[in-house]
C-alpha cells in the first residue's frame, strides 16, 4: 500500500526507528547532554569568554561573571566532564581553557560569531499612547 503524499508508509516508520534506535541513539543521547550543558546560562557564558580569550584564570572567570570563584569552579567540572574545557594548575591559580571538541567549534562559528551591526530597518513608525510624536522639521 502506497503511503500519501506527506505520510509515511508502515515500511517507512520502521526504517526511521531502526536508524533512531541503532548506533544513532548514542549521538543522540550526546547530543542531548551537550546541550542540556549549555543550557545553563553561566556555562554558556563560560564558554563564550573561553571562546574569545584562550585561557582564562577561575578567578577572572569569576570577576567577569559576577559569580564566585567555587561557583565558577563547580560550572567548569561539569563542562570538563563533557570534554568541553580542560584546566590547568599553576601554583595556587586555575586556568582554563577550550578543547578542540567539535561542539566547541560548532558554538563558535554558529553561535558566538560576531555578527554585523544592525541597520534600522524602514517601517511604520512607532505608536505612542497619548500624544503625537513631536514634528519632525
Amino acid at each position: 500500500m502506497k503511503a500519501r503524499s506527506g505520510q509515511l508508509s508502515r515500511e517507512e516508520i520502521a526504517q526511521l526507528r531502526q536508524r533512531l534506535d541503532g548506533p544513532a541513539a548514542l549521538a543522540f543521547d550526546q547530543a542531548a547532554h551537550l546541550i542540556r550543558l549549555a543550557a545553563s546560562p553561566t556555562r554558556l557564558k563560560i564558554l563564550y569568554l573561553l571562546a574569545h580569550r584562550p585561557e582564562l584564570a577561575v578567578s577572572q572567570l569569576a570577576r567577569a561573571l559576577g559569580v564566585s570563584p567555587s561557583g565558577v569552579s563547580q560550572q567548569l567540572t561539569k563542562l570538563r566532564g563533557a570534554g568541553l574545557v580542560a584546566l590547568r594548575h599553576h601554583r595556587q591559580t586555575h586556568y582554563a581553557r577550550l578543547t578542540p571538541h567539535a561542539f566547541n567549534a560548532s558554538l563558535r562559528q554558529d553561535f558566538f560569531r560576531p555578527s554585523a551591526p544592525r541597520r534600522e530597518q524602514p517601517g511604520p513608525r512607532p505608536i505612542f499612547a497619548g500624544r503625537p510624536p513631536p514634528r519632525q522639521q
